[in-house]
């Protein structure tokens, strides 16, 4: 056994106490089992692992996975490995972090399952171009969703008796339909969803049926999530979701919706732990009750996924909402056909819309149990929403900043999206799961004394924040809390060291006090030089009402160095501990501290680098 002088390697003595206490956390409040044995969105045969240990340390690290209760099996010897089987009672989640935390454990990987193709057996596959493009047949090798993730459908509703659908659609645990409100969440028998409208838009009596009768959300919900390899009708983008249909329709073909209905489906999803909400509707009217609430989503860590719009006009210049908020969370997705051109109905934008989606020709669910083809970007959303369910049935702790990054980042180019999306790309499923986390850095600051923003004044207000280290720039978000007496007259803009100037917001007519907004800024800054001064500038377009400029951040989304090693979505010292227990002689990690020698100390360096976790949802 490798015995460690405390006065030789203090170091290593924190990090062996930082393993107990690592151990300790996991055994006392680890969440772990589900029906399906599953170990990050994938499946893997139940009751074991495949493990290396280093040869320096295998006595002492064996003896601790006996201790806990392992089993050595069969060795490989010529992969220098060994199954353990695990007792009764022990997942493989769990035993993952046990043996990653253990000293002396190289290597440990679950038995992964394998198959001879992920191709879907249902019959309409063929017929699905827009999956084969986007790569999911590849990307379904890696995952086909998880239970665990829930996607809220605001729509006309759901058919969710629809053999394709019926097994994906949410399932409310904590409620008994019993005629009482069990959950007292204010909403009775919310079993699976809710009708925030019921029979009519002018005189709506909600209820907890949302059934589909126009069919839309129906649609929209089978190319997000129908049920794939089930040997039925056609396949979802995410085989395996939880669909929560919150209806904001009328009982009737009409199409509209209402936006008091939807401010409180967004309020419902958040309040329901949902994390992706999908939004294919929009109109030319600006609403800042929906403004706010899709904020209040922002704050909670809901990424919103919205269709562009339908209209063949710039929404730069023409805005369709809710796609057209300059909101850090919200997705706008246009429409692409077969051979990746943008389609000649779908709504476009070098600034307002991020990426695009196959929206044309797209077969999917309709009725009881019939399918249909459908047109427009109420289904390109839908398919970017089902791969941030795939993406985060891999990574369940991603932030949301992090997950719309990550899907814009792993698109891919189409000339004829250039100069008319943000990215000039469409997505690319098998990208976005194979992709590592995007990393954000933090720059904050708080104002000793609020600042005044002159009333009624062009010139306005600046603040400087100083950056002086290189960073390779992927996007930025920009962070302003704001008390103002009429938020309507201010506009908002960010000037790079560069002279890149992103405006984040232009006076609308509104009337609320105060706000805390994360806006984006569109890929302005992407491959900029970080080195100098950011500079937010503030004014006010009116007369008579004043206010004040409490604080600004930017957040600075680039590539990290560090490894999320242990697989839980975060950089962090538990990652520093797993990889000191893996290190050897020859490292295998980059000298970061440009010290000689390659030791945990470069990965603290990383650390402080990489900044710590990125997965939350706060700024």
């Amino acid at each position: 056994m490798l015995q460690t002088s405390p006065t030789k390697d203090p170091l290593g003595l924190v990090v062996r106490n930082l393993v107990f206490l690592a151990w300790a956390c996991m055994l006392a409040g680890w969440v772990h089992g589900s029906e399906l044995e599953e170990f990050n969105g994938r499946r893997v045969i139940p009751g074991r692992l495949l493990v290396r240990l280093s040869g320096e340390h295998e006595h002492p690290a064996a003896n601790a996975l006996k201790g806990r209760g392992l089993k050595p099996g069969r060795k490989f010897i010529l992969a220098r490995a060994q199954l353990w089987k695990l007792p009764p009672g022990l997942s493989v989640e769990r035993a993952m972090a046990i043996a990653r935390a253990t000293p002396g454990v190289l290597v440990v990987e679950p038995d992964y399952i394998r198959t001879v193709s992920r191709l879907p057996n249902d019959p309409n596959f063929a017929n699905q171009y827009a999956l084969s493009k986007m790569k999911l047949p590849d990307a379904w090798d890696a995952t086909v969703g998880s239970s665990r993730v829930i996607v809220v459908v605001i729509d006309t509703g759901i058919n969710y008796l629809h053999p394709d659908l019926s097994a994906n659609i949410y399932r409310n645990v904590a409620e008994t339909p019993d005629g009482t409100d069990t959950d007292g969440n204010g909403y009775i028998d919310d079993v699976s969803g809710w009708d925030f409208v019921g029979p009519s838009l002018t005189a709506p009596v909600p209820d907890n049926n949302p059934i589909d009768v126009m069919n839309h959300g129906t649609r929209v919900s089978g190319v997000l999530g129908a049920t794939g390899n089930n040997a039925i009708g056609v396949a979802g983008v995410c085989w395996n979701v939880q669909i929560l249909p919150l209806k904001i329709g009328a009982d009737d073909t009409s199409g509209d919706l209402s936006t008091s209905a939807e401010v409180e489906a967004i309020d419902y999803a958040v309040a329901m732990g949902a994390k992706i909400i999908n939004a294919s509707y929009g109109g030319s009217d600006f609403s800042h009750f929906e403004l706010d609430a899709i904020q209040r989503a922002q704050q909670a860590g809901v990424l919103f996924v919205a269709a562009a719009g339908n209209t063949n006009k710039s929404i730069d210049s023409a805005p369709q909402y809710p796609a057209s908020h300059n909101l850090a969370n919200i997705l706008a997705v246009a429409a692409t056909d077969s051979s990746d051109y943008l389609t000649s109905y779908s709504s476009y934008g070098a600034k307002a819309v991020d990426l695009a989606a196959p929206g044309s020709y797209i077969q999917t669910t309709t009725g009881s149990d019939s399918y249909a083809y459908a047109y427009g970007t109420s289904f390109s959303s839908p398919h970017v929403a089902g791969i941030a369910a795939l993406v985060r049935s891999k990574h369940p702790s991603i932030g949301v900043y992090e997950l719309r990054t990550l899907l814009m980042e792993s698109t891919d180019l189409a000339p004829s999206l250039i100069g008319k999306t943000v990215t000039g790309g469409r997505a690319n499923a098998l990208k976005a799961v194979s992709a590592r986390i995007p990393w954000a850095r933090r720059f904050m600051k708080e104002l000793a004394t609020p600042a005044d923003i002159p009333d009624n004044d062009p010139s306005g207000l600046t603040s400087t924040i100083t950056i002086t280290e290189e960073i390779a720039i992927k996007g930025v978000t920009v962070h302003v809390e704001i008390d103002h007496e009429w938020i309507g007259d201010v506009g908002a803009s960010l000037t790079s060291p560069g002279g890149i100037i992103a405006e984040l917001r232009t006076p609308h007519v509104d009337d609320a006090r105060g706000f805390t907004l994360d806006f984006d800024t569109q890929w302005s800054f992407r491959d900029q030089a970080s080195v100098g001064d950011w500079v937010l500038k503030l004014w006010d377009g009116g007369p008579e009402d004043t206010g004040k400029l409490i604080a600004w951040g930017m957040r600075i989304h680039t590539d990290c160095v560090a490894e999320d090693v242990n697989g839980d979505g975060c950089i962090n010292m538990l990652d520093l501990i797993v990889t000191r227990n893996a290190l050897n002689s020859s490292g295998g990690y980059a000298d970061v501290n440009g010290d000689g020698r390659v030791n945990i100390l470069d990965l603290i360096a990383v650390r402080n680098k990489c900044g710590t976790c990125s997965s939350t949802s706060g700024f």
